[in-house]
């Protein structure tokens, strides 16, 4: 479970269909994964099977980017790591 900011969302409404994403500062190992990306709508605790998707708002498809320099640099340190996001 990995918590994104909304600014970390590309718009894709835009009027080119292809979408470009800057090459992150600070790195020189930037690795990527496809990721399938579910919308919280609402919290709950125990919630029945039935109700389920009543928490959820929507799907997405995702791309997780990750400089794996700095996260290998933070993890030898104990420090978190989700900068490196």
């Amino acid at each position: 479970f990995f918590q994104k900011p909304s600014d970390a969302a590309v718009d894709t409404t835009a009027s080119s269909s292809v979408c470009r994403i800057p090459y992150p500062p600070m790195t020189s190992s930037l690795h990527f994964e496809g990721e399938l990306v579910v919308a919280i709508h609402k919290g709950g605790l125990r919630i029945p099977e039935h109700a389920a998707m009543d928490h959820v708002l929507g799907y997405a498809v995702g791309c997780d980017l990750t400089r794996r320099d700095l996260q290998a640099q933070a993890k030898s340190k104990g420090q978190p790591w989700d900068s490196a996001k």
